[in-house]
């Protein structure tokens, strides 16, 4: 636990940490800031009143200022002195409610992902989020709907992980274990809680990352020519499967691409300024010549103007969603059924390791918020490992003629 003067730049500063860290402000008694691996920051207050000690979330900074955090510390510790004075006699006025359960949890947080979303960069939840969220809830925690969240217990929540695990799969036990996670959170965050989160503290099973990309020679030469193909048949397969292997962004920001976001820097090169990606970020994408020829061709072919690169009539978002259907007709004509979309993003950061790019550059190209996620690459080439053991074992042969 560090106690400073909280100031803008200071907790801006805070690195995410391995596990959830607290700190506390000099300058008002029980005032704290909670900083979450995922780099969320939220305020709370904390004292013992009465013996037993009180928590109550303030807000999320920076969307809170530090100056209105004081002063809701200062509203709860005028309570707390209050109470105390009347040396505790009557209702306490930090109490949660007597009950709430998971389920009325669990509607709230929905239905706040459904129409603004958790974030107010990131928006609503996408379609396939939702529908995600929803089936996890409902096979593995709606038998927990009335239950109320006291009773949620850590040792509860590791015999349910352990159970998911045996019947359903490590990955479902981790994706279930992150929504009981999120959604209690989240509530703690919007002081529908105020006690621990016991899905914090489960060991989450290992997953092996996927490592599938195009392999260089003939699988991305028959990729390439389906792509080419497609002129005739779907531009905006076209355009869309060019981009994904030249951008390396996901599939969702490269969908709500708008033309607006396509800009020169200042040095005159062309980029991409993606306003908030997965990670809750913004990122500036390099846009490289065949880039830009892409978008460039396509702003020509475009029958009527439109603010996103990918338009759509049918689309109640006014872009177009997904490429599934012909997506999995290309990959089958082109001999990669096993191929996702998403593996086309790992292409190009596949092929930057093997022209021996470091993986923080490869980590700044592709958006990644951690070494973690780039670490993958470290498998795909070898060539800078035998470089060292090279040098390496002619250092050990050069002491026979020393």
């Amino acid at each position: 636990m560090a106690e400073f003067n909280f100031t803008k730049k200071e907790l801006e500063a805070l690195p995410a940490p391995a596990k959830r860290a607290l700190y506390y402000d000099t300058k008002r008694e029980g005032l704290g800031l909670l900083v979450r691996p995922t780099g969320h920051k939220s305020f709370f207050w904390r004292r013992r009143v009465n013996y037993d000690f009180k928590w109550i979330t303030i807000g999320s900074f920076p969307d809170l200022s530090i100056d209105q955090a004081r002063e809701s510390a200062d509203s709860y510790n005028k309570m707390a002195a209050e109470w105390k004075r009347n040396k505790y006699v009557g209702p306490d006025p930090f109490k949660t409610p007597d009950k709430f359960t998971l389920g009325d949890l669990f509607a709230k947080y929905y239905e706040t992902l459904k129409t603004k979303g958790t974030s107010p960069q990131r928006g609503p939840a996408t379609e396939k989020s939702l529908k995600d969220t929803k089936s996890w809830y409902d096979a593995h925690l709606a038998k927990w709907a009335d239950r109320d969240l006291v009773w949620i217990t850590v040792e509860r929540v590791r015999e349910l992980h352990t159970k998911i695990t045996k019947e359903n799969g490590p990955v479902i036990a981790n994706r279930v274990m992150s929504l009981l996670r999120r959604c209690i959170n989240w509530g703690t965050d919007n002081e529908l809680w105020r006690g621990e989160n016991p899905a914090e503290k489960v060991k989450w099973n290992y997953e092996k990352p996927r490592e599938r990309f195009v392999q260089p020679g003939d699988e991305m030469k028959r990729l390439l020519e389906a792509i080419e193909k497609e002129k005739h048949t779907n531009w905006d397969l076209h355009d869309f499967l060019l981009l994904s292997l030249f951008c390396g962004q996901r599939k969702s920001n490269l969908l709500a691409m708008r033309w607006e976001q396509i800009k020169m820097s200042v040095t005159g090169e062309a980029e991409w300024d993606i306003p908030v990606t997965k990670n809750g970020k913004s990122q500036k994408v390099p846009l490289l010549p065949e880039a830009l020829t892409v978008l460039q061709e396509r702003k020509r072919r475009a029958t009527k103007n439109s603010v996103w690169v990918f338009p759509s009539d049918k689309s109640n978002v006014g872009h177009i969603k997904d490429k599934k259907k012909s997506w999995k007709r290309l990959r089958e004509s082109a001999g990669i059924s096993d191929v996702h979309i998403h593996d086309l993003r790992r292409t190009l950061g596949s092929y930057m390791a093997g022209s021996n790019a470091s993986l923080p550059i490869i980590g700044k190209a592709l958006g990644h918020s951690s070494i973690a996620s780039t670490q993958v690459y470290a498998r795909l080439n070898l060539d800078p490992v035998r470089q060292a053991m090279s040098a390496a074992v002619s250092g050990m042969k050069k002491t026979l003629t020393a």
